[in-house]
């Protein structure tokens, strides 16, 4: 798998420009060539998120209106047919954006209020049904990751001090307060679960920092904060994902559409790292990122299309999408082919369509 890396460390830095170029890709969406719309809503819907159990595919997003915004979620077995879109909460919540993650058949659904409450609910079946929304912690930029070693959020606090904040989910179902870290200073967090712990990343003062929590005997053990890279104007949106002693983060740097996308890799659980600028890209839009142990890839957009590069099957991936105006979007990898859910301009609103494609 590192060998991989370095491959796809080399290919991005030298083979993107072209690709950019040439790769306006060949998408399989049926019945034709083109974006699937999964809301089919005349609403404002945004802020789409993708994921797979076992066997679907499952998409989440926010539909707004000018009162309030409300969950929504569709899944498919076939990832071509996808079930109408259900209604998640009602009138009783106001969801900014939303947050998802999944291990085994466990899905776990989390956003923020407008009131700045973290509200989180669950489902242990795939999807079929969920547990009642409970606001689980008050605070900014939530962050949620699920695992082996259970299910973790990660957010900002500012009181007494601005810090970042990681709480779990315990085996009753309410959240224990792992640790909170304020040194050398914070920003918006992401996390990521693996055997044995968690880890998490943030950009402070254009610095991307990481730090990292081991479970041992009932106990946590934390890690010095590493320093990561520096850069130049990074962006908020910064992602993680780790599988056992590997770990990717990514992150935006620049302004507007004259930025670009960055991955950096570490092979020993942190403690050093190898990083790469992978293309220009708009950093309006977040970067996402999908990393199962063993395939992974990263999405960005780069003046409103999509590129995706990572590590699928045999081997490795460099994808360009010709859709244009696109936004937000959210990658995933489900037997063998890449999903991306994101979120364009329709006419008389935002919708969420989806795309995908069998590397080859």
């Amino acid at each position: 798998m590192e060998k991989k890396i370095i491959h796809i460390f080399v290919a991005a830095c030298i083979l993107l420009s072209v690709i950019a170029a040439v790769l306006m890709l060949q998408t399989t969406e049926e019945p034709e060539n083109g974006p699937l719309n999964i809301s089919r809503s005349g609403a404002d819907s945004v802020w789409p998120g993708i994921l797979a159990t076992d066997n679907r595919l499952h998409a989440f997003w926010v539909e707004r209106t000018l009162e309030r915004g409300y969950v929504y979620h569709s899944w498919s077995g076939d990832g071509k047919e996808w079930s109408e879109p259900e209604k998640m909460t009602g009138n009783s919540y106001n969801p900014g954006k939303v947050f998802v993650s999944a291990y085994g058949k466990d899905i776990h659904l989390m956003w923020m209020e407008r009131s700045s409450d973290i509200v989180y609910m669950n489902s242990t079946d795939g999807g079929s049904s969920w547990s009642a929304p409970s606001i689980i912690a008050a605070g900014d930029y939530p962050a949620i990751s699920s695992g082996e070693s259970g299910v973790y959020v990660a957010y900002i606090v500012k009181s007494p001090e601005t810090a970042i904040q990681i709480i779990r989910r315990t085996e009753s179902g309410s959240w224990e307060r792992i640790i909170s870290i304020s040194d050398p200073g914070v920003g918006p967090p992401a996390i990521a679960s693996f055997s044995g712990g968690v880890c998490v990343s943030w950009v402070f003062n254009d610095t991307v920092y990481f730090k990292k929590m081991l479970e041992i005997g009932g106990k946590f053990l934390t890690a010095d904060t590493m320093e990561v890279t520096r850069g130049t104007s990074i962006s908020k949106y910064i992602r993680i994902s780790a599988g056992g002693d590997e770990i990717y983060i990514s992150w935006l740097e620049g302004s507007g559409d004259s930025g670009s996308a960055h991955l950096a890799y570490s092979s020993d659980g942190g403690l050093y790292w190898s990083d790469a600028n992978l293309g220009p890209a708009s950093v309006l839009s977040p970067v996402s990122m999908f990393f199962d142990g063993d395939e992974m890839a990263v999405c960005w957009i780069s003046g409103g299309r999509m590129s995706v590069t990572g590590d699928v099957g045999a081997g490795e991936f460099h994808l360009g999408f010709p859709e244009t105006g696109a936004e937000n979007p959210s990658v995933c990898i489900w037997k063998g082919k890449i999903y991306v859910l994101f979120e364009r301009d329709a006419g008389v609103g935002t919708d969420i369509y989806l795309v995908r494609a069998a590397p080859t």
